[in-house]
């Protein structure tokens, strides 16, 4: 059974991460691309398949854009998640004007708050991965290219 088919553009394209749900059943994710400005969403799907766009990604400076990787929910309903692209968008120099992403929050009003915005040589790039939380609320996760050696890095992000 379908819940919900992507392909208006304006709702997301290509939803490449998993879903995760709340207490009363609703699902969260993101699109990579698509959405009001074509750089991807943070979506809601409730338990009746009816979506709504939590946000839209744009192409502004220090804004991510294109999430891949799915979303972590903390017990106050803030959603997080990273960004394979965006930020500064001068700091990849394998991706001029691309920027090498970002740790971004949407709380549960809508407003998105840029919580980090990676620089390819100090502290990796283009993060694709979701994010995991310890007890403490640091929240930890991985980028694909960047860092000292080029390849990747294991980042921590202290709450």
């Amino acid at each position: 059974m379908t819940v919900h088919s992507f392909g208006s553009g304006n709702d997301g394209l290509f939803p490449s991460a998993g879903v995760i749900r709340d207490s009363l059943g609703n699902l969260y994710g993101t699109t990579t691309f698509g959405g009001s400005f074509g750089f991807g969403t943070v979506f809601k799907l409730t338990t009746r398949g009816k979506e709504s766009i939590l946000h839209s990604f744009a192409r502004r400076q220090r804004e991510g854009q294109d999430p891949f990787g799915g979303l972590l929910r903390d017990s106050t309903g803030n959603l997080f998640g990273t960004t394979a692209s965006g930020g500064d968008l001068n700091a990849c120099a394998g991706e001029p004007m691309q920027g090498c992403g970002t740790i971004f929050r949407l709380d549960s009003s809508g407003k998105e708050t840029v919580l980090h915005v990676f620089e390819e040589n100090v502290d990796g790039a283009q993060p694709l991965a979701a994010l995991i939380q310890d007890s403490a609320g640091n929240l930890y996760g991985t980028t694909a290219n960047g860092g000292p050696n080029g390849f990747g890095v294991v980042f921590k992000l202290a709450r």
